[in-house]
């Protein structure tokens, strides 16, 4: 099969991550991927070295316009139903005569009532009624759900988001995995990466990667405070941040215990993340279930747990499959009393870190695999009546 993957925006995030190492999958598999960008600025290699092409937007339309049979015969995923990708998606589709596919990762309504501060029902109300204009980088609610109506078949990355798929559509789950990179670690921290850092060898250290953003917010509001809290407590940890965070919308005192207690590493390209996970003693998922964190698949888990270091999220997404103190610690409400108290429990008990540390990346090992997720999309687009076309 030719497969295009058109993303939402620069390669970068969740998304990026999980059309990377699906191409390379794909590719290894026989088809020939390809990966639309539809701004510029994109490193190519920044997960790695793709195995697959890019192209940007109008060398596809070139390709489309002299019946070029990479395209003319090719299948189009949208990765996610915003506005920018839907109207590629469906510009080229309908000039290929092609089938399209859309993917979910996250509860884009529930996004959309956070960014426009209303519920999802007024706010559609509001846009049909010509007072308020959607941002191209986010779904509209007049377009987005005749977008997954007239699609061949939606793939989702998690159960939950199936049921913002229309009743007819065909619907297929599929899970994320990480680079091998991560199941490799060592199971003790890397002490030169800690001395390169800046850290101490006696110092306890937190990893945290990925941004803040409107979201995730006030759960990163009470990690960094947590910071605090537990220098208070006697028990100072480290935490070392790679990504951008919006700083309007954290309080001073999460700002001021960031800048005491966190490294600011900036943003990193993804294929050296192993590199600063390898520093941790501790890795932090805050959150808690509700219409966010139930209906996503954060990336950052799965190379958590493939690290063999000792997670503590929330039992949502996939937290729910994880088992309390045994793949994992629960927390409660990830206020910053609740984070500090788990940080706390497994760095007085060593035994308890290791064995949680152990059953995470078992559990890693025997549910994440690009090979199977890739496995799994194919078997999709076969079932749907598009064999191999290339």
């Amino acid at each position: 099969m030719n497969i295009v993957f058109i993303n939402f925006s620069v390669y970068g995030g969740c998304s990026g991550v999980h059309i990377h190492f699906l191409a390379n999958a794909l590719q290894d598999r026989g088809h020939r991927c390809y990966v639309i960008l539809p701004v510029e600025g994109s490193e190519p290699d920044y997960f790695g070295t793709p195995r697959y092409t890019f192209l940007s937007v109008n060398e596809a339309a070139a390709l489309l316009r002299r019946n070029s049979p990479l395209l003319q015969d090719s299948i189009f995923h949208a990765w996610t139903p915003r506005e920018v990708p839907r109207r590629l998606t469906q510009g080229l589709a309908r000039i290929a005569g092609r089938p399209y596919f859309v993917h979910l990762e996250d509860n884009e309504e529930y996004i959309l009532e956070k960014l426009h501060h209303m519920p999802y029902a007024e706010l559609e109300r509001e846009v049909r009624a010509g007072r308020i204009t959607c941002s191209e980088a986010f779904c509209n609610p007049l377009h987005y759900q005749d977008f997954l109506r007239g699609a061949a078949g939606v793939t989702c990355i998690i159960n939950a988001l199936t049921q913002f798929v229309p009743q007819d559509v065909p619907r297929q789950v599929f899970w994320p995995a990480c680079e091998d990179a991560f199941f490799r670690l060592p199971l003790t921290p890397d002490l030169r990466v800690r001395r390169e850092l800046g850290l101490r060898e006696d110092e306890t250290v937190l990893v945290y990667p990925g941004a803040v953003h409107m979201a995730n917010a006030a759960f990163m509001n009470e990690f960094f405070c947590a910071l605090d809290l537990l220098a208070e407590q006697g028990r100072p940890v480290r935490l070392v941040r790679c990504g951008f965070d919006e700083d309007e919308l954290l309080s001073r005192e999460a700002l001021d215990a960031r800048s005491r207690w966190g490294i600011q590493a900036g943003p990193v390209a993804a294929k050296l993340l192993p590199l600063f996970i390898s520093a941790a003693d501790i890795l932090v998922q805050p959150g808690i279930p509700g219409p966010f964190d139930d209906f996503r698949f954060p990336s950052k888990l799965t190379f958590f747990l493939a690290s063999g270091r000792p997670v503590i999220t929330a039992p949502a997404n996939i937290g729910k499959l994880l088992h309390d103190g045994e793949h994992c610690l629960y927390l409660h409400d990830s206020s910053a009393a609740d984070i500090a108290a788990k940080v706390r429990r497994l760095m007085d008990d060593h035994a308890l870190a290791r064995r949680i540390g152990e059953n995470g990346r078992a559990f890693a090992h025997k549910f994440f695999s690009w090979e199977r997720a890739a496995a799994t999309v194919e078997a999709f687009y076969l079932k749907q009546g598009f064999p191999h076309a290339g």
